[in-house]
């Protein structure tokens, strides 16, 4: 798509879901990329949303925005009386819930299918080998980092910081390393120290 056929992004409103996805994916003109930048710095919905498309497969999120429409497409023939100006805000609150609600989701079934892969035959061998490792991430002002994808020095996701920035996980044997990964913030590889736990990692700006 060519930077005229791109949406244009109003001063007040939020970036259509069009846009905040080739944001995620870095390809966006300069200019706009860095529009929605800064309206992610002051806009808690749209940041949580971002989020949820960094964790969350594309398809998933696709998946739930079509589900999202079809449902409200029903409830708009069933309250056609009804002003349609009041229905685009519960169509943008219903998508960013069903999207978050995901995220949680598959924040869960990751640390499942990691706590399954530690109790399956033959693996128990290398979670002997494996190490525990507890951190905490915070950006340059010492605010706590929630939503940061913490992967394995092979790129393998092993969870996501909770609310307060914290992660405990379990790394791999062979990895000596960790990488913080957030939209807002450069990734970071951290080396895993067993002598100082818990990791007191700092993330900066892009």
């Amino acid at each position: 798509m060519s930077s005229n056929q791109l949406p244009q992004l109003e001063t007040e409103e939020h970036p259509p879901l069009e846009l905040l996805r080739q944001y995620q994916a870095h390809t966006l003109p300069d200019h706009l990329h860095h529009q929605i930048e800064r309206h992610l710095l002051s806009c808690d919905l749209c940041s949580d949303l971002v989020e949820g498309m960094t964790v969350t497969p594309p398809r998933r999120v696709q998946k739930a925005v079509k589900e999202t429409r079809g449902r409200l497409k029903k409830l708009i023939q069933a309250k056609k009386r009804k002003k349609r100006t009041f229905l685009l805000p519960v169509w943008q609150t219903a998508a960013v819930i069903i999207v978050v609600l995901l995220c949680i989701a598959f924040a869960f079934y990751q640390q499942y299918q990691i706590q399954n892969l530690k109790k399956r035959p033959g693996t128990t061998h290398a979670a002997a080998q494996a190490i525990q490792v507890s951190g905490h991430v915070v950006n340059p002002l010492g605010e706590a980092v929630a939503g940061a994808l913490v992967l394995s020095g092979n790129q393998d996701s092993l969870g996501v910081t909770d609310a307060g920035g914290g992660f405990h996980v379990t790394l791999p044997a062979g990895n000596t390393s960790l990488l913080i990964q957030h939209p807002r913030f450069t990734v970071q590889e951290v080396p895993v120290d067993t002598s100082a736990f818990p990791l007191q990692i700092t993330l900066t700006y892009e």
